[in-house]
């Protein structure tokens, strides 16, 4: 009985694993703007390195709602001004403030559908390579 049950199961797991389909999206004809934005290494995440995150979530069971942070320490690769970042945010979440390093919030973000861009604007990464203790950036979202 034995060696028939492993005839059995050679002749149809083939058939079986066929028609098994685990990601049902992966049909899609025509990918959208948001796919491209959720899964390509864009111009906005390829400048920075993400070294470590920590979060905190204080759920609402009443509301149904969820607040906290996300701190992301983050260290870029490429250096200068005008540096945009990308941060993906499921709907409905919302970003309620971004403060960036020890006194400075940041103003200037957008939805994009699931994604936030985030402008540094006039704030000059520079090159802390040969620096350890001064080569990672800290940002923390609230939402």
């Amino acid at each position: 009985m034995n060696n028939k049950s492993n005839i059995l199961f050679l002749l149809f797991f083939p058939l079986i694993m066929n028609s098994v389909d685990a990601q049902p999206l992966n049909k899609k004809e025509v990918l959208s703007r948001q796919d491209s934005l959720r899964g390509s290494i864009t111009p906005e995440r390829a400048w920075w390195n993400v070294t470590r995150y920590n979060i905190y979530v204080q759920p609402d069971y009443d509301s149904k709602t969820i607040k906290g942070w996300n701190e992301i320490i983050f260290e870029p690769v490429s250096f200068g001004k005008n540096k945009i970042m990308q941060i993906d945010l499921q709907e409905p979440m919302l970003i309620d403030s971004i403060h960036f390093g020890q006194n400075k919030i940041i103003k200037n973000f957008k939805r994009d559908g699931n994604i936030y861009l985030i402008n540094f604007g006039d704030y000059k990464f520079v090159d802390n390579t040969n620096r350890p203790d001064q080569k990672s950036y800290s940002l923390l979202i609230f939402f």
